[in-house]
């Protein structure tokens, strides 16, 4: 169980410039139950492109989402980011911004990009990534996006809950 010691908040920007490059809206929405669950307070974040998805992840959840989709402009977004506990994403142009406004970044990597190129590199940063041959690959070539199929929402919260609440040391046991 993740139960929270203190509510963290935690951005989560649904999407990316391709669709194998980020998780559907199925992961997403159990991932926020996940962290509602847990006591923390997941804020669903994204472009105008992200709004139809951020619109089915909140009515997915059985309880409110703070869905701030399409609401922001770079200068807001990166005052919001700071404000953040943890900021997880796919990589992304906000994925960057966070780290350059030193917010702690979760980056899910999934689909054609290699996290070893795109980074984030800065310490207190984070690569979640999944163990697949194929992985860190430019073009994919496999039948399905297997490292996308690899991730399970209960794991991420985990890692998540771990993360925000600076428990990064318990991330060796597993």
């Amino acid at each position: 169980e993740t139960q929270a010691t203190s509510s963290a908040h935690i951005g989560l920007f649904l999407g990316a410039s391709e669709t194998d490059k980020h998780p559907d809206a199925g992961f997403w929405s159990a991932l926020a139950g996940e962290l509602l669950e847990a006591g923390h307070r997941p804020v669903l974040l994204g472009g105008e492109a992200e709004q139809a998805l951020g619109r089915e992840v909140a009515a997915a959840l059985d309880a409110p989402a703070l869905d701030l989709t399409g609401r922001f402009s770079i200068g807001e977004l990166s005052r919001f980011l700071q404000e953040l506990d943890l900021f997880v994403t796919p990589d992304t142009g906000p994925m960057h911004l966070a780290v350059w406004t030193e917010t702690p970044v979760l980056n899910i990597s999934t689909g054609p990009v290699n996290a070893w190129e795109t980074g984030p590199f800065a310490p207190g940063h984070y690569v979640l990534r999944a163990s697949v041959p194929c992985v860190g690959c430019w073009q994919c070539t496999q039948s399905s996006v297997l490292c996308k199929e690899a991730l399970h929402p209960k794991r991420t919260a985990f890692l998540i809950h771990e993360l925000a609440t600076k428990k990064e040391r318990n991330l060796q046991k597993i």
